[in-house]
């Protein structure tokens, strides 16, 4: 007896086979269609979204923290022009002015190590940037006013109060970065120097006004900068994201839970020291020798102008370098590009020389300083906002020494940057010993995690 062919119970995409009695739904439209990754809720390579998700990993700050980055940078940009005029302009002698530095540095350091700690622990950013801001501006009233000489002191520390403003900006950042640590630093900080060359042409705008207006002086201007700063603390920020079933585990931004040695953290802030003493030595003797060897002055404006052009330009490929190979092996080449910078000076001379070497100099100082804080927070394990704190702490020490050490040397000869590579090659060594000292480093999920995927790539 023939029986007719039994039809094939493998079922077809996108339908079910119903039980008897019931009537099969119609597939659900472009149930069928793959999606990219293999994973639910996954979206097709061409999906306007997965671009989306994609602009995402480039760790770029919401509009409000780039505006107040920008804006602190720009006051930190004036400063560097109108606190040694001001001075000057108030009839302080020599010895005083460097006394005022001296006293700022430590106050500074001194702030960044107890008041800016314990913002971060109370996680209020917001609160702090607008009191430092508001207590800078303070500051700046008191020294443009005709008043006894010992109030440039208390007035001076109270502009430092705006040293605390960046490291609350970098923790604001890193609650919601969407990228890795490194690649949020390097965006960061190409976003500072933009404002810092944008405070000098502020500054520059200023002066003019006051030869029309005398009554609007270039310390008015930075006043009000410094009460902006403080408003656009009222500007909503973009929210966090929610932590990923990865973070749950207490291993909070990626970083292993086991804490460093001492001597782990001693060295990294020995390497951020001596970077910062090589970085301080190159500001102020390189214009110096510059002179001494009868260099113009606007060739020397160009120099530091080449700087920091390339600076911009080298800052965000520097991050994806260092979360590519680590903040460790990214700095040891860091150290290389600078002791090169410094050896080209002295060696070969001349002005072509000097741009050479300003343009290599230019990735070591775009690499140590955004880097560098990435270094700290992997050893303290505190992320970039702790570890931004702590840096700012470290290098106002650090600018001393770059001040005092060429006093070894005589006049303003070649020689005196020998000092700069020694300055170099000391922190790349002390790098390449940090594994061997029991550094263990961050843990890698937190670099191959992609936001809003839930799993790791």
């Amino acid at each position: 007896m023939l029986h007719p062919p039994r039809r094939s119970r493998r079922r077809r995409p996108g339908f079910s086979v119903p039980p008897p009695g019931r009537v099969a739904r119609r597939p659900a439209p472009h149930a069928d269609r793959p999606r990219s990754g293999g994973g639910p809720g996954r979206r097709s390579a061409g999906d306007p979204m997965s671009l989306l998700d994609r602009a995402r990993r480039l760790a770029l700050p919401s509009a409000a923290i780039t505006a107040g980055i920008v804006v602190n940078a720009t006051f930190t940009g004036m400063m560097g022009v109108l606190l040694p005029l001001l001075l000057a302009q108030r009839g302080v002698e020599k010895e005083n002015i460097a006394l005022f530095f001296v006293v700022n540095a430590l106050t500074a350091a001194c702030l960044n190590l107890v008041v800016g700690r314990w913002l971060r622990k109370a996680d209020a950013p917001r609160q702090g940037i607008a009191a430092s801001s508001l207590l800078a501006a303070a500051g700046l009233a008191v020294l443009a006013a005709p008043l006894p000489e010992w109030t440039i002191y208390p007035a001076g520390m109270a502009v430092m109060c705006m040293s605390l403003v960046f490291p609350q900006y970098v923790a604001i950042a890193d609650s919601a970065k969407t990228g890795s640590s490194a690649r949020t630093m390097g965006t960061v900080r190409t976003l500072f120097v933009s404002g810092y060359v944008l405070g000098l042409g502020v500054y520059s705008a200023a002066a003019l006004l006051a030869e029309v207006e005398p009554t609007l002086r270039p310390v008015h201007t930075a006043m009000a900068i410094a009460a902006l700063n403080a408003l656009l603390c009222l500007v909503p920020h973009r929210k966090p994201p929610v932590p990923e079933p990865a973070q749950a585990d207490g291993e909070s931004g990626g970083h292993s839970s086991r804490p460093n040695p001492l001597r782990v953290i001693a060295v990294a802030i020995a390497v951020v020291l001596m970077l910062r003493a090589a970085d301080s030595l190159r500001q102020v003797y390189l214009p110096l020798y510059a002179l001494a060897t009868d260099v113009p002055e606007p060739a020397i404006s160009a120099l530091f102008a080449v700087t920091t052009i390339v600076e911009l330009v080298v800052l965000v490929p520097l991050g994806i370098i260092s979360e590519r190979f680590g903040s460790v092996r990214t700095l040891i080449a860091v150290c290389a590009f600078g002791a090169v910078s410094f050896t080209a000076v002295v060696l070969f001379g001349g002005l072509p020389a000097l741009f050479g070497s300003q343009v290599v100099y230019a990735v070591f100082t775009a690499g140590f300083q955004s880097i560098a804080v990435v270094l700290l927070g992997d050893v303290l394990r505190s992320g970039i906002s702790g570890g931004a704190g702590v840096y700012t702490a470290v290098v106002q020490a650090g600018s001393m020494i770059g001040f005092v050490a060429p006093l070894m040397v005589p006049g303003y000869q070649a020689e005196v940057f020998w000092i700069g590579v020694a300055l170099c090659v000391a922190p790349a060594v002390l790098l390449a010993l940090l594994p061997r000292l029991g550094f263990t480093g961050p843990a890698k999920a937190e670099e191959a995690r992609v936001p809003g995927s839930g799993r790791a790539q």
